[in-house]
């Protein structure tokens, strides 16, 4: 379970240290997304799949579930942890969560 909270600043290339609490869990590959609230969403790969497949048993019939798929997958990009424990945040999420340079990395039981 990811749970806590840890307070960083981005580096000069847009990476953060992923807290090793939090990598034990995550493994080194990963998946960052935009969130529903403004927040950037970071899961392990295999949680990411397994989200990934309820967004994609809802009806395409329907408007709102196309949005949704729209907006999570085009806005969600596979990230592997560097051996320091890092991870390059992506400029354009980066922009979206309008995050400059401190960053607050929240343990959300599944994800961070």
């Amino acid at each position: 379970m990811l749970l806590g909270q840890f307070k960083h600043s981005l580096d000069d290339k847009g990476r953060i240290i992923v807290p090793t609490r939090f990598r034990s869990k995550l493994g080194e590959q990963v998946v960052i997304s935009k969130g529903f609230d403004g927040f950037l969403v970071l899961r392990a790969y295999d949680v990411f799949i397994k989200w990934q497949e309820q967004i994609l048993l809802s009806s395409e019939g329907l408007k709102d579930s196309r949005i949704l798929q729209r907006q999570i997958f085009a806005n969600s990009l596979e990230l592997n942890i560097d051996k320091v424990g890092r991870i390059n945040l992506p400029a354009n999420l980066l922009i979206l969560a309008n995050i400059k340079k401190e960053v607050m990395i929240i343990g959300l039981a599944n994800k961070i």
